[in-house]
């Protein structure tokens, strides 16, 4: 994801990319990847979520709109977000939410430190297509998840029987002599 991140942020000569990821409660929108140029600073764990930062964004991201800011005079004035965009360098910015079958499960976002900039129409929708792969990759990644942990729980039940199986055995060859002779006695 950063290593696209990065080749989308030099051939759009933008500066930074940032993917947020839903938290499966839907509460909390998480940056996960990002990438920007060496010039400018690394984002930290600090602006690493939405919550409290860019209240304005998330809600039009959580509602599946995408955000698109030529310049942070576009966001409402009264609006959190401006300052907080500033306070981490943006002058631009376009953010997409990443749906999975109508659920938004995150957002992808780029931005511009250097200057103001318009986004056309055709640079946006070319970005939602990007927004619809990570999406998928994203998704493909929780189910991944979901299977792995449902796997494991299948692994521990199973030695979880076989344990329980060996013990019954011995309890029975304790009591009976031979778990054989009980079976073959049941059957007859």
């Amino acid at each position: 994801i950063e290593t696209a991140q990065r080749q989308l942020v030099e051939a759009l000569d933008l500066d930074r990319s940032s993917l947020f990821e839903l938290s499966p409660d839907n509460t909390t929108l998480t940056m996960t990847h990002w990438w920007s140029r060496p010039q400018f600073p690394p984002l930290t764990s600090t602006t690493g979520t939405t919550e409290n930062q860019f209240p304005w964004i998330r809600s039009r991201i959580r509602k599946g709109e995408i955000v698109v800011l030529p310049s942070l005079e576009h966001l409402p004035a009264d609006a959190i977000d401006r300052a907080n965009m500033r306070a981490v360098g943006v002058k631009s910015n376009v953010t997409l939410p990443l749906t999975v079958d109508g659920q938004v499960v995150g957002a992808l976002a780029f931005g511009v430190l250097r200057e103001e900039r318009p986004w056309p129409d055709a640079i946006v929708n070319r970005l939602r297509l990007v927004a619809q792969v990570f999406a998928a990759a994203l998704s493909r990644k929780r189910s991944d998840l979901a299977l792995r942990s449902a796997l494991a729980e299948v692994e521990q039940l199973r030695d979880r029987l076989r344990d329980e199986n060996e013990y019954l055995q011995r309890e029975v060859r304790t009591l009976h002599g031979s778990s054989q002779d009980i079976i073959g006695r049941s059957t007859a």
